[in-house]
């Protein structure tokens, strides 16, 4: 029997566009899952804005995954699931994604 995880992901804008580019959010998400799947922990950086490579140091980010994959395994594959987008009280817009991983 095959074990699945589901990854929940939010993407969070911080000002209220209606418009906001679901292709380019998916695509990014993608590249994570790959450099995860791959070992690349050192181009994650590349990935995250630059305030949230302010709030910790990157190589304990890198840590706290490499610790998720010690307990959830391997990515072996990902599929995406699916994407919703809520219009919070504050105004932002958030993009829920959803990933199908094994």
């Amino acid at each position: 029997m095959q074990k699945h995880i589901f990854i929940l992901l939010f993407f969070i804008t911080a000002c209220s566009t209606p418009n906001l580019d679901r292709t380019k959010a998916k695509n990014t998400v993608s590249s994570f899952l790959e450099l995860l799947k791959n070992h690349h922990y050192e181009k994650l950086g590349e990935l995250y804005s630059p305030s949230f490579l302010e709030s910790e140091p990157l190589d304990i980010k890198t840590k706290k995954l490499k610790e998720i994959e010690t307990a959830a395994g391997e990515i072996i594959s990902y599929e995406f699931y699916s994407c919703e987008q809520h219009n919070m009280e504050d105004g932002t817009i958030e993009l829920e994604m959803k990933y199908k991983v094994k």
